[in-house]
């Protein structure tokens, strides 16, 4: 199943937090089909908040200004891309990605504000592309950073030593 935003500007977010509530992706493993699309001119009143993405080849595409943020992405199977897949000025603050089969965040576009993510330990890359990310702890992915990313301000790599595995 697949969540589509429609171009709507909504907030959609759970209720009980990320590690009560949680979202199975898909079993088709391609890049047609993340679990949630913001791919339709959704701006910055369209919010995707509190959700655990556990995984499906893609937890979230976004090609606009929406806001992503205190999410868990985990699992994700498509070893061809990120969890998360960035073409757009999104804001992607506060999400925790691990665990993917290829890498954490895609970020086509340095208009995007990547800042205060944990993106720890998936099969690849940690950022990539032409964005600066700042105040995020971007630690055991392979390399941390690729294809032009960089760690900016307050940026560290570390392990985030978490109490339960994600």
């Amino acid at each position: 199943e697949q969540f589509d935003f429609k171009g709507k500007s909504i907030t959609v977010r759970s209720e009980a937090g990320p590690t009560l509530t949680k979202i199975i992706g898909s079993s088709i493993n391609d890049a047609s089909h993340p679990t949630v699309l913001l791919t339709n001119d959704e701006g910055p009143g369209a919010v995707l908040k509190g959700f655990t993405f556990e995984g499906g080849p893609i937890a979230i595409r976004v090609n606009n200004g929406a806001v992503i943020k205190e999410n868990i992405l985990t699992d994700q199977t498509f070893a061809g891309w990120a969890a998360m897949v960035v073409e757009g000025p999104a804001q992607i603050i506060n999400n925790t990605i691990c665990h993917g089969a290829h890498g954490g965040i895609a970020c086509y576009s340095n208009l995007a504000t990547i800042k205060n993510n944990i993106i720890v330990n998936n099969s690849n890359y940690g950022l990539w592309g032409a964005v600066t990310g700042t105040y995020n702890d971007v630690y055991g992915n392979s390399p941390n950073y690729g294809n032009g990313a960089l760690a900016g301000a307050g940026s560290i790599s570390a392990d985030p030593q978490f109490i339960n595995e994600i």
